[in-house]
């Protein structure tokens, strides 16, 4: 596989360039299901085309390193980007996660038809049953990017491998809190999203650099092994104050979920997050 990335990038006459070196951070809070985050991601980026092209221009390939970190786990593992053309990239990941047992994660469940309801977990962690551990995750996703005058869509699949353990006692089925479902132990999962923004303020108009887009935003999330699956949408809005990459862009949302085992249909997930580039 190696082998024929290489030679494509032979063949098509892609040279690499010195890296750059780009680091993101967001702190953010989120509602039903609640939580605090923060998230750090580093990364050599290596230009792949000398061009001014509106298509390649911003065309790479990258390494890097993803940390987060939330009440429940820490997340942290390497990943590889490779965004040839404006239109599209592809992103392969591998997380490790640990849980100390803390906000009702890992909880064993009897088979794929547990509900996850406070009502059927509250008993099993009063009883001990939750427990620390840990979890391997590979994801690979791609996307598919157009802007059409002031309309930007954001097509995005991502199918997971995961391997989940407990330290006290086995895990074969568990309930994941990232993506609200029910889940194997080793399984896999598959999410879409789409994310459809109206450019409300044009930037290239404004010397300040000023951007705002509001729009919907769609995730679907499902787990194979269990049959479950997980439906949220609503309005988002992304707010950058100026061109400066250090001030931090804003990121808020109202989304509903629509299909889930756990939360009541209508209930909206609020998420409210500032990330800024250094």
């Amino acid at each position: 596989m190696i082998w024929l990335f290489a030679s494509w990038l032979w063949i098509s006459g892609v040279t690499l360039a010195a890296p750059e070196v780009h680091h993101l951070d967001q702190v953010g809070l989120a509602y039903k299901p609640a939580g605090l985050q923060y998230l750090h991601e580093s990364e050599l980026r290596f230009k792949l085309y000398n061009s001014d092209h509106m298509l390649f221009k911003d065309s790479h390939l990258a390494t890097g390193y993803h940390f987060s970190i939330t009440p429940a786990f820490p997340r942290t593992g390497p990943y590889l980007h490779f965004e040839p053309i404006a239109m599209w990239d592809m992103t392969l990941r591998a997380t490790v996660s640990g849980y100390w047992g803390a906000f009702s994660m890992l909880v064993p469940l009897d088979g794929p038809n547990a509900t996850g309801s406070p009502a059927e977990r509250n008993p099993r962690i009063d009883d001990g049953l939750r427990t620390p551990g840990w979890d391997l995750r590979l994801d690979a996703r791609t996307r598919l990017k157009a802007k059409v005058g002031p309309v930007v869509t954001v097509f995005e699949a991502e199918w997971r491998k995961h391997r989940t353990r407990g330290f006290n006692q086995d895990i074969q089925w568990h309930w994941d809190a990232t993506d609200m479902l029910v889940i194997e132990a080793d399984g896999v999962s598959r999410m879409l999203s789409n994310y459809t923004f109206f450019v409300i303020h044009d930037e290239k108009k404004d010397p300040s650099g000023r951007k705002l887009w509001v729009g919907p935003v769609t995730f679907w999330a499902h787990a194979p092994s269990t049959g479950d699956t997980t439906v949220r949408s609503g309005p988002m809005v992304f707010w950058r104050p100026n061109d400066n990459p250090h001030t931090p862009q804003i990121v808020a949302g109202s989304l509903f979920w629509w299909k889930a085992r756990f939360i009541q249909t209508g209930v909206p997930y609020v998420v409210l997050a500032a990330q800024w580039e250094h």
